[in-house]
């Protein structure tokens, strides 16, 4: 496969019983540790999807399943040109292969992929839809879908019960800052049911585009936060500053009633800090 979001393979073997691939070095670093536990910006992490699901579509239209897609094999260079690339493409398998072993980290296998229990006749590339959801969604909360809630102990089985029956805690009611047109991208990634996916890595990488492009052509939102701070430091200058004209006139004009004097601000006078989502 050779695609500017995937890592080349140079060759591949099998030697005295050990197999092994030579490849071209990925550039920038795996996901996985650029997180760290923390999520990205939306848009950037909207971009890097975009481009994750093109790599792997490029797979797809020869005939290959990842089959292992996870933020470890994701690498990252983060700047004004972000780039994604996707790697270990060697432990795939061809579309028509119908045996082999379960492959990937667990928390990223879509559930057909964990009931097969091997058989890969069973999977589809909307099993590696699932697992680029999941990726989506570790991007954007910091978090896996069906982990134990931030605070409570690790729960191996309760999460693979929960990535097998139950829904992930949607990602705007996480985070207000991720538009909700976002978490249904990601959320329909993540269906149970692979026929209710997007129909292909190609249509959910259209959907990723087209996310990132709605949050581009948005106007900035005002931050309520930002607009009390700023409130509030309006009305303590003001303060400041009447306190300051009366010192100036005289020390005996400090002695004034409440009723007959009180300082107002003027809207002009208030600022407004538009922040982008």
């Amino acid at each position: 496969v050779r695609h500017p979001n995937v890592v080349g393979i140079y060759d591949f073997g099998y030697e005295r019983g050990r197999a092994w691939i030579a490849m071209e070095s990925a550039p920038g670093q795996p996901l996985r540790r650029l997180l760290g536990g923390s999520a990205l910006p939306v848009r950037p992490a909207l971009r890097l999807c975009a481009q994750v699901a093109a790599g792997v579509w490029e797979a797809h239209r020869r005939g290959v399943l990842h089959g292992n897609l996870s933020s470890a094999n994701v690498f990252v260079t983060l700047g004004e040109d972000s780039r994604a690339v996707v790697a270990d493409f060697g432990t795939t398998a061809t579309l028509d292969q119908q045996k082999g072993a379960l492959s990937g980290v667990l928390a990223y296998q879509a559930p057909e992929a964990i009931y097969a229990l091997g058989d890969r006749a069973s999977q589809s590339p909307q099993s590696d839809v699932f697992s680029l959801g999941v990726v989506a969604y570790e991007m954007l909360s910091g978090r896996l879908p069906f982990a134990s809630a931030p605070g409570e102990p690790a729960n191996a089985e309760q999460s693979l019960r929960a990535q097998l029956f139950e829904d992930p805690p949607l990602l705007h009611e996480l985070d207000r800052t991720i538009p909700s047109y976002v978490s249904e991208v990601v959320t329909r990634a993540l269906h149970k049911e692979a026929t209710l996916r997007y129909a292909s890595m190609r249509e959910a990488g259209e959907a990723f585009e087209q996310a990132l492009q709605r949050c581009s052509d948005e106007r900035p939102t005002f931050s309520p936060r930002i607009l009390r701070t700023k409130l509030g430091a309006t009305l303590a200058g003001a303060v400041v500053a009447l306190l300051l004209s009366l010192l100036v006139v005289g020390t005996s004009t400090l002695v004034l009633p409440v009723a007959e004097h009180s300082s107002t601000v003027s809207p002009e006078s208030v600022t407004l800090e538009e922040v982008a989502p």
